[in-house]
């Protein structure tokens, strides 16, 4: 069957080559190539281009449909010598800059990095071929390099799309990093309880295209204390596709024995990323199911995030979290202003979602801000603080004043 529509498919070709041959008007084939080309006809298409390329060597939207039906047919050798006549002769000509980071795209590893430093340097150095070239060295192995690249381009004007892209980078070229944390929770008088105070060591190491960080937390809670430990990995797929999985285990009742954590995140459009995943707990022999997703935008320098957390079921109530984060970024991909409104508590903050296992039936609202601060190469500074509005039984609201204060070294 797949042969039969094949030979059909070749004979309406040369069909329609057969009529196009007497069209002598260049503006009527172009016009009926890009009718077939939006309906997706690209061999019916290719042929017009072709023809009209006959009748007019450099009318060059015929030229640039030509390209266009060739790099769908993944005839990329052919695409290359009209894009090659076009640098030469119309390297500015509408169209032909997005072209070649398509087609430097879709050769993928046959792409010879001096064709990449030619386009730079005719184009005077674009963000867009800049940005390829700090992939395909991140591809190739050679992390500093691309590292060293994108840190260059960060700074400059960028869209959403090409910030989103730089930081994928980034975060995965970092080859060591270490980072403690201090987390302060104040507790007003309506919960009778003491403050608490949990110490946080990290370290971040990049596997080519990995990241692991393994993280200890201890908590300590006034009567009581416990440690959870936790291994998270971040395996970069490609230059859209990303995963993050997580295990943990804990000592002191207010952690779980075991927690693991799995999110997809794909980046579609212009600067967007969507996140869909799963919390997995276990606390006092019983297992709970948490579902996650979110969208987030990169809007020149900002960051715009909303995700939810639905689950599990406790005391016939689904527990439910949705937030909303923001940031402002004022230099690079780690100096940046944040802020966030939340209501209910996400199962990805651990410390804190205690509270919702004892108390699930009633509202928790907070808001936070702070800022993340690169100082120099190696050093990072985090400050944040905010408020946790807690119902805790129908006639009562107790409130929490929360305090972070994090340093990182990366090296």
């Amino acid at each position: 069957m797949i042969a039969l529509a094949l030979v059909l498919s070749c004979l309406k070709v040369s069909t329609l080559m057969g009529q196009d041959l007497k069209k002598t008007d260049p503006d009527v084939v172009l016009q009926e190539g890009l009718d077939l080309y939006k309906e997706q006809r690209y061999l019916e298409s290719l042929a017009l281009a072709d023809r009209g390329l006959q009748l007019a060597p450099d009318y060059h939207d015929i030229r640039i449909l030509r390209i266009r039906n060739l790099q769908n047919l993944d005839s990329l050798a052919k695409a290359l010598e009209d894009l090659r006549y076009l640098w030469d002769k119309a390297p500015n000509y509408y169209d032909v800059r997005d072209l070649s980071v398509r087609q430097i795209r879709l050769m993928g590893d046959t792409v010879d990095m001096a064709m990449i430093d030619f386009l730079i340097e005719k184009y005077s150095h674009p963000i867009e071929f800049s940005i390829v070239k700090a992939q395909f060295l991140f591809k190739r192995g050679m992390f500093r390099s691309s590292r060293d690249l994108a840190l260059t381009l960060i700074d400059k004007k960028i869209t959403g799309s090409q910030r989103y892209q730089l930081n994928l980078l980034l975060r995965a070229t970092v080859r060591n990093e270490v980072g403690v944390n201090y987390q302060y929770f104040d507790f007003d008088d309506a919960y009778n309880r003491e403050n608490w105070q949990n110490f946080i060591v990290e370290y971040q190491h990049n596997f080519k295209a990995t990241t692991a960080i393994a993280r200890v937390t201890h908590s300590d809670r006034g009567i009581d204390s416990g440690e959870l430990y936790e291994l998270d990995i971040y395996p970069v797929l490609s230059e859209r596709l990303y995963l993050f999985g997580s295990l943990g285990g804990s000592t002191g009742s207010f952690f779980p024995v075991v927690k693991a954590n799995a999110s997809v995140f794909y980046g579609f459009m212009e600067g967007f990323e969507a996140e869909i995943g799963a919390r997995l707990w276990r606390v006092n022999g019983s297992n709970f199911f948490t579902g996650v997703g979110g969208i987030t935008s990169y809007l020149g320098k900002f960051y715009l995030n909303v995700r939810a957390a639905v689950g599990p079921r406790r005391m016939n109530r689904l527990i439910q979290n949705y937030q909303f984060n923001a940031r402002y970024y004022f230099g690079g991909a780690d100096s940046y202003v944040f802020t966030r409104l939340g209501r209910g508590i996400s199962p990805d903050e651990s410390p804190l979602f205690v509270q919702v296992q004892e108390n699930p039936a009633l509202d928790i609202y907070s808001v936070g801000t702070g800022i993340n601060l690169l100082i120099g190469v190696h050093h990072i500074i985090r400050l944040d603080t905010g408020l946790l509005f807690e119902e805790l039984n129908p006639d009562e609201s107790g409130r929490q004043w929360l305090l972070n204060l994090g340093y990182r070294y990366r090296f």
